[in-house]
């Protein structure tokens, strides 16, 4: 993953997100099409960068209480 020196706090945390996920999806789709041990710890490091990245930037995630996150879940 690469940032520039001119990247806002905002695009550093998109960025660390987008490769966390892609990692996660190729290595998925590894696994679905032949099943390993290799891809399934690949799998497990990048839902760790995701858990990482939520805590590193958690003071720029707006917190939204979990009342109004079902509410607007169930319409």
């Amino acid at each position: 993953m690469q940032t520039q020196a001119q990247d806002s706090v905002e695009e550093c945390f998109i960025k660390s997100l987008e490769h966390a996920l892609a990692h996660w999806l190729y290595h998925e789709q590894a696994y679905v099409e032949e099943p390993s041990m290799d891809c399934l710890h690949e799998i497990s490091h990048a839902l760790s960068f995701v858990r990482q990245t939520l805590a590193v930037f958690a003071g720029i995630i707006p917190s939204v209480p979990v009342p109004l996150c079902v509410k607007s879940l169930s319409g």
